[in-house]
């Protein structure tokens, strides 16, 4: 889709941190992490809601969403919050089916799921990390995630 954020991240028309892509999904890093290596895993052909995914992305998307939860935790997490909003009277503000997987940490200070994915305004809840350390968490991120996928 022409306007869609994530689609433009995946062609790269936008500033993004694309840790994992195939020609099925990708995995970036949010722009707007709650923690470091907080991922968005979304399909690469624009689809808006879940059941819009063929049944042959479906299983490639849930089986990179294992290889990402498996990564984050050899990545340092001690736990994992993941996510989705599907529809718009359920909170989604992006018109394109995509699940957060935010690693947690000892005292990360992070809400709590339930906000997390509620009527939350992303930025105002972000972490700040400067574009070095988002290349950084990248590129580690990356390098684990490779083993898996």
């Amino acid at each position: 889709m022409k306007n869609c954020a994530f689609c433009k991240a995946i062609i790269a028309e936008t500033g993004s941190y694309i840790v994992y892509s195939d020609k099925e999904v990708a995995v970036l890093l949010d722009i707007y992490p709650r923690t470091k290596g907080h991922l968005i895993l979304i399909p690469t052909e624009h689809c808006e809601m879940a059941y819009d995914m063929p049944e042959k992305v479906a299983n490639r998307f849930y089986g990179v969403l294992h290889a990402s939860c498996l990564a984050l935790r050899e990545y340092g997490a001690k736990g994992i919050n993941v996510g989705a909003n599907i529809g718009k009277v359920a909170g989604q503000e992006m018109p394109h089916f995509s699940y957060h997987i935010i690693p947690r940490y000892e005292k990360d200070d992070a809400i709590e799921i339930e906000p997390a994915f509620k009527d939350t305004p992303w930025k105002q809840k972000s972490i700040t990390l400067s574009s070095e350390e988002m290349a950084q968490i990248c590129n580690d991120v990356k390098k684990v995630l490779g083993k898996y996928v």
